[in-house]
C-alpha cells in the first residue's frame, strides 16, 4: 500500500478541472518532448533552407550587408600586402606606384577607412536581417501555438514552449545569419589568401599547406561530436525550464505537501545533467582549438624558417616575407572558419529541430459552418469524455442533457465531477470521446470554433484578464 502522501501526490498528478493544478508536482521523467511531432507523416524541408527562404523578404538589408562584407573582406586581403610594402618603404625602398611616402600613407589610411565602412555595413545590415527573421519566427510560432487544441498542451510543458518562443527563435536566426556571414568571410580569406600566397612564392605555399589535411580531419570529427552535444544540451535546458515553470506556477501545491526538498533534488539532478553536457562540449572545443593553435603555429614557424633562407638568397625581401606570413595566417584562419561554419550549420540544424517540429504542426481541425440566427437550444447526446492522460477514466459517461432557450440551468457537483468539462465541451475547447453536442440541432463539430465561442458568455472562476478591466467593459 502506498503511504498517504504518495497516494495524494499521484492523484493530484492527473488533469483536474478547477483550482490549482498539481500536475507539475509529481517528478517528471526527463524526455525529448519532440518525439510526437517527429512521428507525424509529413514532408519536411531543410530547416536551414526554410530560414534562408525568409531572407528573400529582406533583399535590401541583405544586399547592403553582403556588399559591406565583400568590401571588408577585400580590404582584409589587401592588408598583408600593405604591411609588407610598409616595411619595405620604412627600410628605405621606394613607395609602390611612384607615390611619395606621404601619398603612400594617405592611400593606406583610405584603405583602412574603406574597410571600416564595409565592416559597419556588414554588422548593422546583417544584424537587422537576423532580428527581422527572429521576429517572423516568433510570430509564426505563436500563431501555431494559439491554433492548437487544448489536448496539445496536456502533453507539453509550457516552460518548454516558452523557451522555444523566447530563446530558440532568436538563437536560430542569429546562428543562420552568422553562418552566412562568417562562412562568406572565411571562404574569401581561405581562397583569396591561397591565391596571394601562390603569387608571392609557390615554394613557401607548399610548405604552409602541409598542415591543412590534419586541420580538416580534426574539424570534421569535432563537427560531428559537437552537433550531438548541442542537441542534447538544448533539450536539457528546455526540460529544466519546463520543470521550473510548472513547479513555480503550482507553488501552492508544492508547499501544501512540503515537497520543496523533493523538487529541489529533482531540479538539481537535471541541472547537473546540463552541466555535464556543457563540460563535455567545452572539453571537446578546447582540444580542437588547442590542436588548431598548435598546427597554425607550427605552419607559421616552418614558413618563417624556410622563408628566412629565401630572404638570405635574395629571392624575397623582408617585407614580402612578412606579407607571406600574414597571408599564411589568413589562410589558416579562413579554412578553420569554413570548417567551423560547417560545424555550426549542422549544429544549428539539429538544435533547431524542436523549433521546426512545432512550426510544422498543422492547426487544430475546425468546422467552417455558422448559424444565421441562434436560438440557444443545447443538447448533449450520449456524450462521454476522458482526458488524454487518463483515457480509462471517464469524466462523463453517456451524458444526455437538453437545455432549451431561456432556461437557467445550474450544474452542481463536487470538485472533479465534470462541471468545467461540460462547459468546455459546449464551447469546443475540448472534443467528446464519443457522442455529440448540438446547438439548435446542428452538431457543433461542424461549426467554426471562433464563431461559436463569440455566442457564449463566460465568467471564469480563474481571475485572469487579457486586458485592462476598463477596456473589457
Amino acid at each position: 500500500m502506498l503511504p498517504p502522501r504518495s497516494f495524494l501526490m499521484q492523484k493530484l498528478s492527473a488533469p483536474y478541472d478547477g483550482g490549482v493544478s498539481a500536475a507539475a508536482v509529481a517528478p517528471l521523467k526527463l524526455q525529448d518532448g519532440d518525439d510526437d511531432s517527429s512521428k507525424t507523416k509529413k514532408k519536411k524541408e531543410s530547416n536551414i533552407g526554410w530560414i534562408l527562404s525568409l531572407t528573400k523578404e529582406e533583399k535590401l538589408p541583405l544586399t547592403v550587408g553582403v556588399a559591406g562584407m565583400t568590401i571588408a573582406s577585400a580590404m582584409n586581403l589587401v592588408f598583408p600586402r600593405i604591411m609588407g610594402k610598409a616595411i619595405d618603404v620604412a627600410s628605405g625602398k621606394p613607395a609602390p606606384g611612384g607615390l611619395s611616402r606621404k601619398g603612400f600613407v594617405v592611400v593606406v589610411l583610405a584603405t583602412f577607412f574603406t574597410g571600416s565602412v564595409g565592416s559597419f555595413l556588414r554588422t548593422y545590415s546583417l544584424g537587422m536581417v537576423a532580428e527581422r527573421i527572429a521576429a517572423k519566427l516568433r510570430r509564426r510560432l505563436y500563431k501555431v501555438l494559439l491554433s492548437q487544441e487544448l489536448a496539445f498542451y496536456n502533453n507539453r510543458k509550457v516552460g518548454e514552449l516558452v523557451t522555444r518562443l523566447s530563446g530558440d527563435c532568436q538563437q536560430t536566426a542569429n546562428a543562420v545569419v552568422d553562418v552566412l556571414s562568417n562562412g562568406y568571410r572565411s571562404l574569401n580569406s581561405a581562397v583569396g589568401a591561397s591565391c596571394m600566397l601562390l603569387t608571392i612564392s609557390p615554394k613557401l605555399t607548399l610548405v604552409s599547406l602541409t598542415i591543412l589535411p590534419l586541420v580538416g580531419t580534426g574539424a570534421m570529427l569535432f563537427s560531428k561530436f559537437s552537433s550531438r552535444l548541442a542537441k542534447t544540451h538544448q533539450n536539457s535546458v528546455a526540460d529544466m525550464t519546463g520543470v521550473a515553470e510548472e513547479r513555480l506556477n503550482n507553488i501552492f501545491t508544492v508547499k501544501l505537501f512540503s515537497a520543496e526538498q523533493d523538487e529541489l533534488d529533482h531540479f538539481e539532478k537535471i541541472n547537473k545533467g546540463i552541466l555535464a553536457n556543457a563540460k563535455r562540449a567545452k572539453r571537446a572545443r578546447g582540444v580542437f582549438m588547442g590542436g588548431l593553435s598548435l598546427s597554425i603555429n607550427c605552419s607559421l614557424f616552418s614558413v618563417l624558417y624556410f622563408g628566412g633562407s629565401l630572404v638570405g638568397s635574395g629571392e624575397l625581401t623582408i617585407g614580402t616575407l612578412t606579407s607571406f606570413a600574414l597571408y599564411s595566417g589568413f589562410m589558416g584562419l579562413g579554412f578553420s572558419g569554413v570548417s567551423s561554419c560547417l560545424s555550426e550549420m549542422k549544429k544549428t540544424r539539429m538544435s533547431s529541430q524542436a523549433l521546426f517540429d512545432l512550426l510544422s504542426l498543422p492547426p487544430a481541425a475546425d468546422g467552417e459552418g455558422t448559424l444565421a440566427t441562434v436560438k440557444g437550444q443545447v443538447r448533449f447526446t450520449n456524450v462521454s469524455f476522458a482526458y488524454p492522460s487518463r483515457p480509462d477514466i471517464l469524466v462523463l459517461d453517456r451524458l444526455n442533457m437538453e437545455i432549451n432557450p431561456g432556461e437557467v440551468v445550474a450544474i452542481v457537483g463536487k470538485s472533479g465531477a465534470g462541471k468545467t468539462t461540460i462547459a468546455s465541451l459546449m464551447s469546443k475547447i475540448i472534443k467528446p470521446t464519443s457522442g455529440s453536442v448540438t446547438l439548435d440541432g446542428v452538431d457543433i463539430a461542424t461549426l467554426k470554433a471562433s464563431w461559436l465561442r463569440k455566442q457564449i458568455g463566460v465568467v471564469n472562476q480563474v481571475r485572469f484578464f487579457m486586458d485592462l478591466l476598463a477596456v473589457l467593459l
